[in-house]
């Protein structure tokens, strides 16, 4: 697939077919009256019974450039947004064909950003009456209103990937712990409702922050999760380590390393491939696939086990990455903490036989009650994960 040609399709395909207008105002006379009635209707603004065109622009144009209504939009963009934004600032426009949409696809949305399809070329602008709504903002107390934002966003963004859910009083609790400026209540309220007027990673349900894996597909799900975590404590994350998270990326457990170690050494995969099993592994582990799953990663690959020894070799490291992997179903611990601080039991992962390929043939490992349990304690699988 060429990357490039879909993105500069998917710009075409947003942009207006026209020059460039560095203007909102003579855009506006620009489109004609179903654009504008169109953009109006996205944006909620009443235009009067029959207006004439002026009119009719002189209204959206006064909704449109609000500095409250403005700022509300600045406040929530996340860090590739702003950055974005400041960008255009500084210049009338980007020209580039293939820029990616999802910093643009919000502001374009609320009008403060317009793409251009012109001479085979694709144009971003913020309007020069955008700019200047946008300078006319008292910065001594926008930026640190729009940093208080972006702090509780980072808090919301983890915290529902940490836990599936979460009360707000849960936030303001950590957030206070980590931060020497507090959070009260209201304050977290007011913000949380806020940043959900646009799509986030998480959304609101009364008291509750939720994952947006969650939807009304799946609403039986999060009951489930919600009913079984009943009880348990919460783990409380450090500041470091959500700052951490909050970066992205894999972080590379001592359990990790030693199933990637073995990859490469006994396995003769290449390094670049064993980093990316190790992520997709470290992905179906914190979702709480089978381990049979994990077994279908190599063979999506053509990775074939060379003998027996060698699938039963790597079966304990699987699973000690999956004991030692953040799951929504312990909030937010590992199973080797939770049995710590609850009573849970690790769950069985071998109920079923694990079902390889090994040279071409397919085998079948199968742990029974007597001999040793297949997550590699050394004990018998009745003394083990089956009981």
């Amino acid at each position: 697939m060429d990357v490039r040609k879909e993105l500069e399709n998917l710009n075409i395909g947003h942009a207006y077919h026209m020059k460039p207008y560095l203007s909102l105002g003579p855009l506006l006379q620009k489109l004609g009256r179903r654009q504008r009635v169109s953009i109006a209707r996205e944006l909620g603004i009443r235009l009067p019974t029959k207006p004439s065109k002026q009119q009719e622009i002189s209204v959206m144009l006064r909704h449109m450039l609000d500095q409250k209504r403005i700022e509300r939009i600045l406040l929530i963009l996340n860090k590739n947004e702003f950055k974005l934004f400041g960008q255009l600032l500084k210049k009338d426009y980007i020209q580039n064909n293939a820029l990616s949409l999802w910093p643009c696809i919000f502001m374009m949305e609320q009008k403060i950003l317009f793409s251009f399809y012109d001479g085979a070329k694709v144009y971003f602008v913020v309007p020069q009456e955008v700019k200047t709504v946008y300078r006319s903002l008292d910065q001594k107390k926008f930026n640190p209103k729009r940093a208080r934002y972006q702090a509780v966003h980072r808090y919301l963004f983890t915290l529902s990937d940490l836990y599936g859910f979460f009360e707000r009083q849960k936030l303001v609790e950590i957030f206070n712990c980590h931060n020497r400026k507090k959070l009260s209540l209201k304050e977290c309220n007011t913000i949380c409702d806020h940043l959900c007027s646009k799509h986030q990673d998480y959304f609101a349900l009364n008291d509750f922050m939720i994952s947006d894996y969650f939807d009304e597909g799946n609403i039986e799900e999060l009951i489930d999760l919600s009913e079984q975590t009943a009880g348990l404590p919460d783990y409380l994350p450090t500041r470091e380590e959500l700052l951490s998270w909050e970066e992205g990326g894999l972080e590379m457990t001592p359990q990790l390393c030693a199933l990637q170690d073995y990859m490469v050494q006994n396995m003769g995969i290449d390094k670049r491939t064993a980093t990316i099993l190790v992520e997709d592994i470290d992905i179906l582990a914190g979702m709480e696939l089978s381990i049979q799953e994990v077994i279908h990663e190599f063979e999506k690959r053509d990775i074939y086990f060379a003998h027996r020894d060698q699938l039963k070799a790597i079966i304990p490291l699987i699973v000690d990455v999956y004991n030692h992997t953040r799951v929504w179903s312990n909030r937010g611990h590992t199973y080797a903490e939770i049995v710590k601080l609850a009573p849970r039991s690790i769950p069985d992962r071998f109920t079923r036989p694990i079902e390889a390929s090994i040279q071409g043939k397919p085998v079948a490992l199968k742990a029974a009650k007597d001999e040793p349990c297949l997550c590699g304690s050394g004990k018998k699988y009745k003394h083990c994960c089956l009981s």
